[in-house]
């Protein structure tokens, strides 16, 4: 490891790097993922060096930092080509590998990385799978008669472009907007667009994003309840939820009755707080009815999904 100061100072400097088994285990202290962006099972180790690095400093400063590795710790066959790996740093906020900063060389065997600051904890991953990135949000809003939708990025790799999709049930979906993504930034990206013709009554929305490879990752469904006549509209998600479901639009309390698919009576909630956010951790996977009761719009039903 090959630590060279670009600007700045850093202070005192702490390195540390240890070799892994081909399972890339143990991980450093604090990581608690190693995902796979393509789906690589269990986890990406098979695209990720048998090795990882750590960088700290007791001041600011940008650097230029050089990972060395072995031979015998590259990944298998396919993802084994010293040219198509990059580092990736984790993000102990998020619990999320970053993506690759822009300007990386390789050749056998090491990694050169421009422009680091205060990053931390390195390993280096086959471009053709990267270690997975994170959206930072996705909403839908009726506005009138049109729902606005608009959704954003912290970075992107290989993203080649978004399909927005709709559906009345989350099951027949249909595909309603194309939106270019960037294709590679380490900057946040926002993009937005509009469903002129929003179905009657409930409409699920959610963005599929689809990198040059091929492969795809989507976002959770958020629902839209509009009244016709009414100025007043609600927000359900996200959807499919594993603890936490939000209710936006409502000015004013609700009653709300959560049923399976068997038509059994789970929850009954007589009175909601619109800021309220209602919990359903304790709740069995499946799908579920919910049933909203409220003064504005009088009584609709949204389907959710607990996983």
């Amino acid at each position: 490891m090959v630590y060279t100061l670009s600007a700045g100072s850093p202070g005192q400097i702490d390195f540390a790097t240890y070799h892994t088994g081909a399972n890339n285990l143990p991980w450093p202290p604090s990581i608690a993922n190693l995902n796979s962006e393509i789906g690589l099972t269990p986890d990406n180790r098979d695209a990720t060096v048998d090795r990882f690095w750590k960088v700290g400093t007791s001041a600011g400063a940008t650097a230029t930092l050089e990972l060395n590795y072995l031979i015998t710790e590259l990944p298998p066959s396919p993802y084994s080509d010293p040219a198509e790996l990059r580092a990736q740093n984790y993000n102990f906020g998020t619990n999320k590998w970053q993506p690759s900063l822009p300007g990386q060389s390789a050749t056998s065997y090491k990694v050169n990385v421009n422009g680091i600051n205060n990053q931390s904890d390195w390993t280096l991953a086959n471009i053709n799978s990267p270690l997975p990135v994170e959206w930072l949000y996705f909403h839908a809003i009726l506005e009138k008669e049109v729902v606005s939708l608009t959704w954003a990025t912290a970075s992107e790799v290989n993203n080649d472009f978004f399909i927005v999709e709709r559906s009345k049930d989350m099951l027949d979906v249909e595909g309603i907007e194309k939106v270019y993504g960037v294709g590679n930034s380490s900057s946040v990206n926002v993009y937005a667009t509009k469903d002129l013709q929003p179905l009657a009554n409930t409409s699920y929305y959610r963005i599929r994003q689809v990198d040059k490879n091929g492969t795809e990752e989507f976002t959770k469904w958020v629902a839209v309840y509009r009244k016709s006549g009414s100025a007043i509209s609600v927000v359900v998600g996200p959807n499919p939820s594993s603890e936490l479901i939000n209710v936006s639009g409502l000015n004013s309390p609700f009653q709300l009755m959560l049923f399976d698919v068997t038509g059994k009576l789970i929850l009954n909630h007589e009175k909601i707080n619109a800021s309220d956010e209602i919990s359903i951790a304790h709740l069995p996977n499946g799908v579920y009815s919910a049933r909203f009761i409220s003064d504005e719009l009088g009584l609709f039903t949204i389907k959710i999904i607990k996983q």
